[in-house]
């Protein structure tokens, strides 16, 4: 068989496929959890994967957009600096594997 290169259309398809997954794991996430059994260690778990699913899902958009992806354009780097922020500056990924880390092992690493 003859392989023709992938169109661009396709290629922004096979970026939407990809973020998919990643999308459909936060909103399961969201949906499985009762709100009256919640831990805390559920809700810091929810946090940091959904902040790393988002900033995922803000890096693709950015790279489908192409170079009108760093511009002010489109507020697709503006949200993906915020998503940046709050991961890295807030600390989020670290304090929230901390609590899980915490609930799993029953050593606190905060004190």
């Amino acid at each position: 068989p003859v392989l023709f290169p992938m169109s661009v259309p396709a290629l922004i398809f096979w970026d939407f496929a990809a973020a998919f997954p990643t999308v459909a794991h936060a909103y399961i996430m969201y949906l499985t959890y009762n709100l009256n059994a919640l831990k805390y260690s559920h809700v810091s778990l929810a946090k940091r994967d959904n902040v790393r699913a988002a900033l995922r899902g803000a890096r693709s958009a950015r790279e489908i957009l192409g170079a009108s992806g760093i511009t002010l354009d489109y507020g697709v780097v503006r949200h993906m600096l915020n998503l940046e922020t709050v991961d890295t500056y807030e600390g989020t990924r670290d304090i929230h594997t901390l609590i899980v880390g915490r609930d799993i092992t029953n050593l606190n690493a905060l004190t």
